[in-house]
C-alpha cells in the first residue's frame, strides 16, 4: 500500500526560489519526478496492482505554510544558521501570496497503489 502526494503547480518550486534568494545560495532540488510506486510494488513482489489517483487542494494560513516547508526533504539542506533568514523571507511570501490571492492554495494529485502478495 502506498500513497503518494504530488504538487500539480510550481509551489514547491516558487517556495524553494524564495529560500536561495533570501541565502544567497543553492539548496536541494526535489527528487520525487522518477518514483513510481507501481514499479516498486511489482519490483519486491506483489501482484494485482490497483491504482486510485485524484486530485485535491489544502489551503494554509501563512505560519502552516512555513511550517509545511520545514517539513519536506530540501529544508534540511538549508544550513542551520541560514534558517531564521529562509523563514523571514518565507513569511514575507507566503503574505504576499495570501494577500493577492486571498488564500495559501496547494494543489496537488493523490495517488494510491495498493498490490496483493
Amino acid at each position: 500500500f502506498i500513497v503518494n502526494k504530488r504538487g500539480l503547480r510550481k509551489w514547491g518550486g516558487n517556495y524553494r526560489k524564495v529560500i536561495i534568494k533570501a541565502i544567497g545560495q543553492e539548496i536541494a532540488n526535489f527528487k520525487e519526478k522518477n518514483y513510481n510506486p507501481k514499479k516498486s510494488l511489482l519490483d519486491t513482489g506483489f501482484k494485482q496492482i490497483k491504482i486510485k489517483s485524484w486530485k485535491a487542494s489544502e489551503i494554509y494560513t501563512v505560519i502552516n505554510a512555513v511550517e509545511y516547508v520545514q517539513s519536506v526533504s530540501i529544508w534540511a539542506s538549508v544550513p542551520d544558521n541560514l534558517k531564521p533568514i529562509a523563514i523571514t523571507a518565507l513569511v514575507k511570501y507566503f503574505t504576499r501570496m495570501k494577500k493577492n490571492t486571498g488564500k495559501i492554495e496547494r494543489k496537488h494529485a493523490i495517488r494510491v497503489v495498493v498490490g496483493t502478495k
